[in-house]
């Protein structure tokens, strides 16, 4: 018996290709009742360039503040501060306004975008695909749709 416990514990450990990675999602406390609530996750595009992808929203009490979708590209990417975001997901899209401005302690390789639009369709558990320019695509796996649904819906 104690060998199975075991060999459960060394494929824990050592990880199995087949099994997602799972990003958790995470609460800030600020100041007074307002609250951060973010998911973050690693990606890659198409030429294996390495992403930071953050959803997050701002709360006070049970309101929400701000919904956004923050990208970080690796290394010393530099990113346009005007450029919506183009997310689609089964053939329907819609295109986030860059807020990347609204915050001026954020460098060159970060865009951020108001992701309130985006809420609904995180109700199917679809991958979603966003597209900054012509040479960045990013493919956001179902287990992630289903993470910022969560935060979205808490």
């Amino acid at each position: 018996m104690h060998w199975l416990i075991w060999g459960w514990c060394l494929l824990l450990l050592l990880g199995s290709p087949s099994l997602p990675a799972i990003a958790a999602i995470h609460h800030y406390p600020e100041a007074g009742d307002r609250e951060m609530i973010r998911s973050l996750q690693s990606l890659r595009d198409a030429r294996d360039q390495s992403w930071q992808v953050i959803f997050y929203e701002r709360r006070q009490g049970s309101d929400r503040l701000a919904s956004r979708l923050r990208l970080v590209g690796f290394p010393a990417v530099r990113l346009s501060r005007q450029t919506p975001l183009i997310v689609e997901q089964t053939g329907q899209q819609l295109a986030l306004p860059n807020v990347t401005d609204l915050d001026a302690q954020l460098s060159a390789n970060v865009a951020e975008f108001d992701s309130e639009a985006l809420l609904p369709l995180l109700d199917r558990v679809t991958p979603l695909r966003l597209q900054l320019d012509q040479e960045v695509a990013l493919t956001v796996p179902p287990f992630m749709v289903k993470e910022w649904a969560a935060i979205g819906h808490e």
